[in-house]
């Protein structure tokens, strides 16, 4: 099976290249417990529609986690980590991105023009304030890779709306905010070595 490790490693233990030992891949992890979902007692991490991978209030990660499980092939006697690696257990494991710890989200995204926009653009998003959706567009003047995330006023970023290759053109998308606290957000648009930030506020 795979086995996402706590240093964000995935390991395939049914690789034909040796075998898997569980003891040194933890040994070299820092001395991090890595668990299954179960074992740490999430509340529904695995809903893409409303996620609360939040740990339960038995949980060995709000415990402490003093009793190893029984099958002998995990270890609760360091501290435990998030997922693939994360301190934060507040991602959710459906929709986590491991290279920036930060959620995925189900976005519908579609194509206004196809015809080349005079300028790399960021429009500011609409209605806002919103709750709990908004529609944001942007154009992109070349074929190129596209970011477009969400981040909190701390600088924390909290969804990922699109990480894609784009032709040029104008899309749109609505972004559903659901899962978020009332307050301000920065959306940021990153291409090439083109950037450009606005701001959004949410009202619930």
């Amino acid at each position: 099976g795979i086995i996402a490790g706590s240093s964000g490693k995935i390991i395939d233990s049914a690789s034909s290249n040796g075998t898997f030992n569980p003891t040194d891949f933890f040994n070299t992890n820092n001395n991090r417990s890595f668990a299954t979902t179960a074992e740490v007692m999430l509340t529904t991490p695995f809903d893409l529609n409303n996620p609360n991978p939040l740990p339960q209030g038995n949980s060995p990660v709000l415990t402490g986690g003093g009793t190893p499980p029984n099958d002998g092939f995990f270890d609760e006697t360091a501290t435990f980590v998030g997922a693939f690696g994360s301190t934060d257990w507040t991602f959710g494991w459906a929709r986590f991105e491991p290279d920036s710890a930060s959620q995925l989200t189900d976005i519908k995204e579609v194509v206004l023009s196809g015809v080349i926009p005079n300028s790399f653009e960021l429009n500011q998003n609409y209605p806002n304030p919103f709750n709990p959706t908004t529609k944001i567009k942007y154009s992109v003047t070349t074929p190129s890779s596209v970011k477009l995330s969400v981040y909190n006023i701390i600088g924390q970023q909290v969804s990922v709306l699109v990480d894609d290759f784009k032709n040029a053109g104008t899309y749109e998308l609505e972004f559903d905010a659901s899962n978020l606290s009332s307050g301000v957000y920065i959306y940021r648009l990153v291409s090439n070595s083109n950037i450009i930030s606005k701001k959004m506020t949410l009202l619930k």
